[in-house]
Parts: structure tokens; C-alpha cells; sequence
């Protein structure tokens, strides 16, 4: 989302230049919405961050860009808050259950999920800055069979 602001951003900007030049042809075609085709969009909270790791491996890679830079996804192992800054979907296979951390390596923390596994590559725990996971494993205690939270 943080890139697309960006390109949406510049694009905006030239749009709006453009119709404003042409805002009365514009308004001499315009038709009335239809009140029934109409949804709402409600604001994003901090609750959706929360990762479920049932759901696919590539669900959740979705979730992790969609929510970056905020809220960030997040979950929880030993009990510490670990927030999720990028992660890719990873050709493992496992019959582990779902949030259990298979393989930690150069590439990243590897996690099975519902369907597929998800190799988690930038970290953040609270009060720190986010950092690649071989930095962040050189201070914590997560190790391979660790289960992050559901």
C-alpha cells in the first residue's frame, strides 16, 4: 500500500489538473449514482493486523503488503508482540500445524501456515526498529518447532 500511495499520489495530481480544466463539459454528463450498487468501505484497525495463520500462505503474504506501512501485521511468540514487515510464500512443505515455525535460516524465519508456508524476512519487536530476520534472531530466543500465536 505504501508504494501505491506514492503512484496514486502523482497520478491524483495530474488527474485533477485535467478535470478542473474540463470540470463544466464533465458536469453537463453526469448521471446520478445508483443507491443501491453503493458499499462501504470501513476504516482498517489495528485488529485485522493480528495473523491468522490458517489462512494460506499466500493470504497472509496479501495481508502483510496490504498493511504496510500500517498497521503492520502482526503475532506473537514466547509471548512477545513480533510485527511482520515483509515475508514471501516459500515452495516448503510441512504437516506441521499452523504457526509452527519450521526452519530458520540466511532467507528468513520459515512458518506453516494453513496452505503452503510463509518465509517471514523483515521483523520489528517493540521498541526496536525493523530489522532483517538474521539480525533479529542474534537477540531472541525463537527456535525451530516454536509455534507463533493464532
Amino acid at each position: 500500500s505504501a508504494s501505491l500511495h506514492d503512484k496514486l499520489a502523482a497520478l491524483g495530481a495530474t488527474s485533477l489538473l485535467k478535470s478542473l480544466g474540463s470540470l463544466q463539459e464533465l458536469l453537463i454528463n453526469t448521471k446520478p449514482q445508483n443507491h443501491d450498487h453503493v458499499c462501504y468501505a470501513h476504516k482498517i484497525t489495528k485488529a485485522e493486523s493480528q495473523i491468522d495463520w490458517d489462512k494460506s500462505a499466500l493470504e497472509i503474504h496479501q495481508r502483510i503488503k496490504a498493511f504496510n506501512p500500517w498497521p503492520i501485521c502482526q503475532s506473537n511468540c514466547h509471548g512477545q508482540r513480533i510485527r511482520i514487515w515483509q515475508a514471501e510464500v516459500s515452495n516448503h512443505l510441512s504437516n506441521s500445524p499452523a504457526g509452527t515455525i519450521l526452519d530458520i535460516d540466511n532467507s528468513g524465519i520459515h512458518v506453516n501456515c494453513g496452505d503452503g508456508v510463509l518465509t517471514i524476512q523483515i521483523v520489528q519487536r517493540d521498541g526496536s526498529k525493523p530489522m532483517p530476520v538474521k539480525d533479529f534472531m542474534n537477540s531472541s530466543d525463537i527456535k525451530v518447532g516454536d509455534c507463533f500465536d493464532k
